[in-house]
């Protein structure tokens, strides 16, 4: 156990694509997307049957990856002491996406996360991420873009309260209300 001080006691976490993660003061944890990068090479490599050699990149960008995400998650785990995360399930993610969730890595964040936060007495709690893009996060009023072509759309304004969100930051501030109102409710 390691002793930690948190300048911050709690935060949401809205897991995605496009960004590895996104919290609910405004900051994004950008997704390096390593798979991409090294693509065509592996790609190459497969292609001209050098199994060595794709089973040298590929080991290579795993370790590329879980490094990023270890620092990322150390930083957090510094700073924040409870986490409420988004469930939404990698395996969906990987079912639905295919190369983009792999560059994410979605299941993995939230388990390296967990286990740092525990080490550094924090927490993280697992929360429905259920209409938590389209609801706003100031009249709570399902106001916001949905659907599957609209899942673009970035940002969005609310037709009730006229205030202007990020659709990622907007989430993961829901996805922090409906975390502490769980704790209440226990």
């Amino acid at each position: 156990v390691v002793d930690t001080q948190h300048s911050v006691e709690e935060i949401g976490v809205d897991p995605g694509l496009k960004d590895t993660a996104t919290l609910s003061d405004g900051v994004k944890i950008e997704n390096a997307r390593i798979f991409a990068i090294h693509e065509a090479k592996l790609g190459s490599f497969q292609r001209n049957h050098k199994r060595k050699q794709a089973r040298k990149l590929a080991a290579k960008i795993r370790n590329i990856r879980r490094d990023f995400l270890h620092k990322k998650t150390l930083e957090l785990v510094k700073k924040y002491q409870t986490f409420f995360v988004g469930n939404v399930s990698g395996k969906f993610l990987q079912a639905t996406n295919g190369k983009s969730s792999q560059d994410a890595s979605v299941g993995l964040f939230r388990s390296i996360l967990s286990y740092k936060a525990i080490r550094h007495q924090g927490r993280v709690i697992e929360v429905s991420e259920f209409a938590s893009t389209v609801t706003c996060s100031n009249c709570f009023e399902k106001s916001g873009p949905g659907g599957l072509n609209d899942l673009g759309m970035r940002e969005w304004i609310c037709g009730i309260c006229l205030s202007c969100h990020d659709r990622d930051t907007n989430a993961a501030k829901n996805i922090l209300r409906v975390g502490r109102d769980s704790l209440r409710s226990a």
